[in-house]
């Protein structure tokens, strides 16, 4: 499983545990893989929302399973859901997307059951924009710090907990040896190889040149030495309460 796909799929199985029996809004659904992995894992019924017809098409295509539907809707507009109507809201990597953030929250907040959970997930501004008055994602409205991002959620619910999501030991050293590998293609050792190929290809792609010298060179590479292949699973993503310093994205399960 690649990095990123991981990552964000752990989210869905740190929120399985409050999911499993209950019906699910995934708020913010994407092209679906998330809220079908929940309703194979044991959600009684899983509606996914998303404000892209071309995701929430995909998601129809290709993720099927009785009691799981997808609609494309602006979270930041009325709803024609039922108030108090899902056991769970799971909205991943959304917020930051958002600049009508009242309306978004409220929306919410009205779906939830009064013994309901809503559990949100945010980069870290602290950690992915230090020092920018902008976010550094072009594509992101605004990031917010732990504070802020608590702040924020206890305007709309009672009760906020939030996590600290980090990145095991394992994908630290994987990071590490990728970045080695970029090292070694701008000092020499790979100079070759993206001299070689720079001049014939577009300059949309040189930017992800170094990535392909550092393929090439993992072909020659023994496979124990390479060490890039390993496969990842949700273990190398841990969630820690209260413990979001130095996390790179922040999890907030709230209730209202």
């Amino acid at each position: 499983m690649a990095e990123g796909t991981c990552e964000h799929l752990s989210r869905y199985k740190f929120a399985l545990q409050y999911a499993k029996g209950r019906s699910v809004l995934d708020a913010g659904c994407g092209s679906g893989y998330g809220a079908h992995f929940l309703k194979l894992e044991g959600a009684s019924m899983v509606y996914g929302i998303d404000i892209s017809a071309r995701a929430i098409g995909y998601a129809r295509q290709n993720f099927l399973a009785e009691g799981l539907d997808f609609e494309c809707t602006d979270l930041t507009k009325t709803l024609n859901l039922k108030d108090r109507y899902f056991d769970v809201i799971i909205s991943f990597e959304i917020i930051e997307h958002i600049k009508d953030t009242a309306a978004y929250l409220s929306n919410l907040a009205r779906l939830l059951k009064g013994d309901g959970y809503c559990i949100f997930s945010t980069p870290n501004r602290d950690i992915n924009s230090p020092g920018w008055s902008i976010p550094h994602n072009s594509y992101h409205v605004k990031e917010y710090n732990a504070s802020e991002f608590q702040d924020l959620l206890n305007g709309y619910f009672s009760t906020s907990v939030l996590f600290g999501q980090y990145p095991s030991r394992r994908i630290i050293d994987l990071r590490k040896r990728k970045l080695g590998l970029r090292k070694m293609a701008y000092d020499g050792k790979l100079a070759h190889i993206y001299q070689s190929i720079a001049p014939i290809l577009p300059n949309r792609l040189r930017r992800n040149l170094v990535d392909v010298a550092g393929a090439i060179y993992l072909m020659f590479k023994k496979p124990s030495s390479a060490g890039l292949g390993e496969k990842l699973d949700f273990s190398d993503f841990l969630f820690i309460e209260d413990d979001f310093k130095d996390a790179e994205h922040l999890l907030a399960i709230c209730r209202i």
